[in-house]
């Protein structure tokens, strides 16, 4: 390779390489969300049995996030985490779901949600065959989530996930 043509080379890379990072760094400080510096939190008691407690919580989510500047694909992959671990608390609990709790940063989302059961979920692949009706929710907020756990207290347990 001539040295012509080893110059052109090194400085179409080094170009892209600007490019990109100018683009990056002109794109993200630019975004609402990427640029405020608190965190905002929420809180939603989910002990009012005669509302559907699952769709109020998703809405309760959608709605939180979008005023807070949440962009829609965020949003839409919170909105199914916070679907994902009410259901289960509504469906594997006694007492249902208490309480979802919705944290965001510049960065990510943390969803909680408080039950009174102290068993811990399964955290489990899910079943064989496109004929299971239930069983893939954690499997999803898995494959959604950044991080995800359960804490236990004398009350119950927080199941939680950052997206």
């Amino acid at each position: 390779m001539n040295t012509a043509a080893t110059t052109a080379a090194i400085t179409t890379t080094a170009a892209i390489t600007t490019t990109a990072t100018a683009t990056a760094s002109s794109v993200l400080p630019t975004e609402p969300w990427r640029r405020a510096p608190r965190v905002r939190t929420s809180e939603l008691a989910l002990v009012d049995r005669s509302r559907p407690v699952v769709r109020v919580a998703r809405r309760h989510a959608a709605k939180t996030l979008a005023d807070w500047g949440i962009p829609e694909p965020v949003i839409e992959d919170v909105v199914l985490v916070v679907s994902e671990l009410v259901a289960n608390a509504h469906h594997h609990t006694a007492d249902g779901p208490q309480e979802l709790r919705l944290l965001a940063d510049s960065e990510r989302v943390f969803v909680s949600v408080r039950d009174t059961s102290p068993v811990p979920p399964l955290w489990c692949a899910p079943p064989d065959g496109a004929e299971a009706e239930r069983g893939r929710g954690l499997y999803l907020v898995h494959s959604l989530a950044r991080s995800l756990g359960c804490s236990r207290s004398t009350e119950g347990k927080t199941v939680w996930a950052w997206v």
